[in-house]
């Protein structure tokens, strides 16, 4: 039961992430104009970021248990994150700054919440199959996350006229968001 219940959040959890994901980076690199050194000093602002603040979170988990931790952190990657991202403007870069701290902030609680859940969940016999189904069921829901949200952020861009400073990008964070968001009711 605890199993099936983790399965459901971690599809639904996967597939709203890759819906928006897939086009972060672009979002950096074509809408604010970021350059692939600005980018490289994001992705170590987080990783930096995550050294210290993994310890953390495995401290929290272990006193109050993943389950809270993991509602708190996917409610915090549903809110904080596509803020941050939206919030920033070409020239106006110090939210894209904000969102390495966060997205180490987020994911150093997510990735070893659902990885501890999992293995809390699952029986011992047979545990290899429980992940098996959990690790192939996650990667299809990602890949229809990541299948959908091209034709989505078209779709966003033939429907939403050119308003000053929102963009498909934005609409597409904004429906991950409330997606990832709601995820937490899963658990």
């Amino acid at each position: 039961q605890g199993f099936r219940r983790l399965l459901v959040f971690a599809v639904y959890w996967t597939f709203a992430v890759l819906l928006a994901s897939p086009f972060v980076l672009p979002y950096f690199l074509n809408h604010l104009h970021m350059s692939f050194v600005q980018v490289a000093i994001w992705s170590a602002v987080s990783a930096a970021s995550a050294l210290v603040l993994a310890p953390a979170w495995g401290r929290l988990a272990d006193r109050v248990g993943n389950r809270p931790v993991l509602a708190v952190a996917t409610f915090m990657a549903g809110t904080l994150l596509p803020l941050s991202w939206m919030l920033a403007a070409p020239g106006r870069l110090w939210p894209i700054w904000i969102s390495g701290f966060l997205d180490a902030l987020v994911w150093s609680a997510i990735n070893p919440g659902i990885f501890n859940l999992s293995l809390a969940t699952t029986p011992r016999e047979n545990r290899a199959a429980f992940i098996a189904v959990f690790s192939a069921l996650t990667g299809v829901a990602g890949f229809t996350g990541g299948l959908v949200s091209g034709p989505l952020l078209e779709l966003y861009r033939a429907l939403l006229p050119a308003v000053t400073g929102w963009t498909a990008y934005h609409s597409l964070f904004a429906t991950s968001a409330v997606l990832r968001m709601l995820a937490w009711t899963l658990l």
